[in-house]
Formats: C-alpha cells, sequence, structure tokens
C-alpha cells in the first residue's frame, strides 16, 4: 500500500512538471491553446464530480461558466474593477446564485434535480439573449479585456495552470477531510444520515455551491482569454461535455480523473475539428470503449499499469 502511495505521489509529480515545462517544450499556439482549454474544462468537470459526492448530478455547470464570464466582463468594462478582483467575484456570484438555487432544489432527490438544472442553464442562456441592454443579446459583449498585453498563449496557459492547481487542491482537501466523508455518507443512503444527524442539505448545498465557484472563476478567465462572451459558448453541449469528460477520465477521484477527462477529450475535438460529421460517431465509440472495458475511466489505466510492475519481479522470481 505503501508503495502504491509513493507511485501515485511519484505520478502526481511528473504530471505537474509535464505540465510546468509544457511552454518549454512547445510553443505552438494551436497546442497552448488545446491545453488551455482542457484546462478550463478540468475545472468544470472536477466541480461536476465534487457535486456526484453527494450523489446530485447536475446538467447546469454551463449556466455558471455563463454566469462568470458575463459577471467578470461586466465588472471590468463597467465597474472598472481589475482583473483578479473581478475574476474573484465572478466566482462569488455563481456560488451565491448556486447558493440560493441549492437551498431550494437541493431538498429534491434523484432525476429531478438534474432536471432542474438543465431547465436552469437554458433559463441563464434565455436571459443572456433577452436582456440586449446589458449582456448583448445573440451579438454577446465584445471587447473585453485581454488577460495579457501580449499575443502569446503561454502567458494564459500558466495561468489556468495556477487556477487549476488551486482547484485541485481545494477540492482534494474537501474531498479527504471529515467533510468529505459526510459527502460519500449523504450519497449512500441520504435517509440513514439524516437519522443520524446529518444535515443533508447543508452538505448538498456546500458541495454545490463550491462547484459552481470554481466554474464561475473558469468562466471569468473563459471571457478575458476570449475576449468576449457570446450566448452559444454556453449551450447545452457544454454541460453534456463535462459529464462524458467525468465518465471517461474517470470519478474515482476528484482530481486524475477528471483533468485526464478534459485534456484527452478536449485534444480529441481539436484534432477532429476538420471532420465535425465525424465527431459525434467518435465520441460514442470513445463512450462505449471505455464503459465495456475501462469501467473506472482512463484513471484506472495507472494503477492497473503499476500493479502489474509491482507482481512482475514475484513472477519472474
Amino acid at each position: 500500500m505503501n508503495l502504491q502511495n509513493k507511485g501515485k505521489h511519484i505520478g502526481l509529480g511528473v504530471v505537474i512538471l509535464l505540465f510546468l515545462c509544457l511552454p518549454l517544450i512547445t510553443t505552438e499556439p494551436r497546442y497552448l491553446h488545446m491545453f488551455i482549454m482542457g484546462l478550463i474544462f478540468s475545472m468544470l468537470t472536477m466541480g461536476f464530480v465534487l457535486i456526484l459526492r453527494v450523489g446530485q448530478f447536475s446538467l447546469g455547470q454551463a449556466a455558471y461558466l455563463a454566469i462568470g464570464g458575463y459577471a467578470s466582463a461586466l465588472l471590468t468594462m463597467r465597474a472598472g474593477l481589475p482583473l483578479p478582483l473581478a475574476m474573484l467575484l465572478s466566482g462569488v456570484i455563481a456560488g451565491a446564485i448556486a447558493a440560493m438555487l441549492g437551498v431550494i432544489v437541493l431538498r429534491i432527490r434523484g432525476l429531478y434535480f438534474s432536471i432542474i438544472t438543465f431547465a436552469f442553464a437554458e433559463v441563464v442562456k434565455l436571459t443572456i439573449i433577452n436582456w440586449k441592454s446589458l449582456l448583448g443579446g445573440h451579438d454577446g459583449i465584445w471587447d473585453v479585456p485581454g488577460l495579457f498585453e501580449t499575443t502569446s498563449r503561454v502567458p494564459p496557459y500558466y495561468l489556468i495552470l495556477f487556477l487549476v492547481i488551486v482547484t485541485a487542491v481545494v477540492l482534494w482537501r474537501l474531498d479527504k477531510s471529515r467533510i468529505g466523508k459526510i459527502f460519500k455518507h449523504v450519497a449512500e443512503n441520504e435517509l440513514m444520515a439524516e437519522s443520524i444527524g446529518i444535515n443533508t442539505l447543508k452538505y448538498k448545498v456546500l458541495a454545490y455551491v463550491v462547484a459552481c465557484f470554481f466554474a464561475g472563476v473558469a468562466g471569468s478567465f473563459y471571457a478575458h482569454y476570449y475576449m468576449l462572451v457570446h450566448p452559444e459558448s454556453f449551450n447545452v453541449w457544454v454541460s453534456i461535455m463535462v459529464q462524458i469528460q467525468a465518465m471517461v477520465g474517470g470519478t474515482a477521484s476528484i482530481i486524475a480523473g477528471p483533468l485526464i477527462g478534459a485534456i484527452v477529450l478536449t485534444a480529441l475535438t481539436e484534432f477532429l475539428r476538420a471532420t465535425a460529421g465525424l465527431q459525434p460517431l467518435i465520441y460514442g465509440a470513445v463512450i462505449m470503449i471505455v464503459i465495456f472495458f475501462l469501467p473506472g475511466g482512463l484513471e484506472s489505466l495507472g494503477p492497473m499499469f503499476f500493479r502489474k510492475w509491482l507482481r512482475r519481479p514475484r513472477n519472474e522470481a
């Protein structure tokens, strides 16, 4: 068990080192952009997995990405706030809206929560489209201040990498804490958790708010990275992509699976951009392969190979 933990720590260190050294390996804008988008989605997917930890299935993470993006654009362009403060406040605004919605809808169990979050994402999109005076309607908001005064993708890459590391550390600490254990009890048997005095609503709202806070921060980065926000950038496909990435990457770990799924599928999307007609077919094939051959997701490949490596000396002996 100690060897396995050491192997995980070594693997994590290697992954962090590779991400830190990526701009030293290549500064090709296309590849850096691909990793930037993958890291943005990894923040959403980590949050989605956190919500799964309390037994809830959200279909509306795109809504909080949009809330963060539009809030940050307005805070910088109309209120004149500096970008770091606007980014933080965007997360707070997304989290506050999640708290107000969560207190109401998280009382509902099962599929109804998923349907409500899906409907909420559509309400947010329709609000953006119809509130043209403030949110730009179908045209969106253009000329959003950029992240840096340079066309290089290297500074934005390191910024989103920093945000992902912060997200990962916070969610990992939460998942491994006493609160994380309560999350799992709530997911396994909510009625039993209530019978021993756990306020299940409080913990479900907490998980939902934390996940949506980081989705709002990701939305802020997204807005200033592209220097525009548009309602079609936050459609239902974004929420579906988050679920697919979690499924493909795996949900056993709150960090590894979401990160792997987001990077792999974002890269796949980039390489299939020229063959848009084949994209749904290939996505379906990837999901089927994972379901049948890797039920634990791509993250299960690491422990699988590590166990084989541990057994090899005994077999050879």
